[in-house]
């Protein structure tokens, strides 16, 4: 999870490396385009600057109208795309958190 400029949240063996990155300008796009996005195995965009931050799906949180960052799921070479269960995890999340924002 990331807000406009840094990863504020992370799960996963990865996380502390992770933690505290700056985002990169591609998912910077992605927040400001407003939809969720998603990157096919042939695609390499890195999430955060550093190499093993391959992005498999990307999610925006908006609440009340404004941006405020994006739920991702990062794959590694191994992982491939990510599954419909990961994507609806995905939104399930972003709505979670933007709700909890609105209040």
């Amino acid at each position: 999870i990331c807000d406009r400029d840094h990863c504020i949240a992370a799960a996963g063996t990865s996380a502390k490396e992770y933690l505290g990155q700056g985002i990169s300008e591609a998912l910077e796009k992605i927040i400001e385009g407003r939809k969720a996005r998603e990157f096919s195995s042939d695609e390499a965009v890195s999430a955060f600057g550093t190499s093993g931050s391959v992005m498999g799906y990307a999610v925006p949180i908006i609440a009340a109208g404004d941006i405020s960052g994006a739920v991702l799921f990062i794959r590694t070479e191994a992982a491939g795309v990510v599954g419909e269960a990961e994507k609806s995890l995905a939104h399930c999340i972003s709505a979670f958190i933007s709700k909890q924002l609105e209040l």
